[in-house]
């Protein structure tokens, strides 16, 4: 009587369309992440130019074509993008430098900011100094520049990585001695 009693059970819930489900949640953390230098040319060099009289500018040329940054802090704060420069100082006669002021900068050149992967790097970002040449200053005369800003984004929300390229200009000046002169380069994010 018990079997008969459990399979009329069965037969009334099939019969019926009696189901059973069970549900799972699942959350996703994704944190923020940071802002970063990603890349930038690990040499800058200008060309060789012979002793003049006469001041000659000079185009730097980079080992690697762009400078790339990355902002993956999701939230609504500016960056700035910077950079300073050194005195070039004679590598065989460190008695002998010229003046970092007579270093300019370009940092547009009529080159534009390249998105990396699915970022945008229009929204909010500004090229500083764009198709105009400014000067390197030096005002307490440490032999380190003034901070000069490149790029700065706005406080919108941003998850981006950008590639520029900057365009340095040296202007070498009149009878300056021979010599293999050098000058180091610092980039800041912030």
């Amino acid at each position: 009587m018990l079997v008969l009693a459990a399979s009329a059970a069965l037969i009334a819930n099939l019969a019926i369309g009696v189901t059973s489900a069970d549900t799972t949640t699942s959350d996703q953390q994704i944190n923020g992440g940071s802002l970063t230098i990603v890349a930038t040319p690990a040499t800058v060099n200008f060309p060789n130019l012979n002793v003049s009289t006469a001041s000659q500018e000079n185009y730097a040329t980079f080992s690697t074509n762009s400078v790339e940054i990355q902002d993956t802090r999701s939230t609504s704060s500016p960056f700035t993008f910077s950079l300073t420069s050194t005195d070039f100082e004679d590598t065989s006669n460190i008695a002998s430098t010229f003046d970092l002021s007579v270093l300019a900068i370009d940092v547009d050149g009529g080159l534009s900011v390249t998105d990396v992967g699915s970022s945008d790097c229009a929204a909010g970002i500004t090229l500083l100094n764009g198709g105009a040449s400014t000067a390197f200053s030096d005002a307490d005369n440490d032999a380190i520049s003034d901070t000069e800003a490149l790029m700065v984004g706005d406080t919108r929300i941003r998850v981006m990585g950008c590639m520029f390229s900057p365009s340095l200009v040296l202007t070498v000046p009149g009878s300056q001695a021979s010599g293999t002169y050098r000058s180091t380069f610092a980039w800041s994010i912030s």
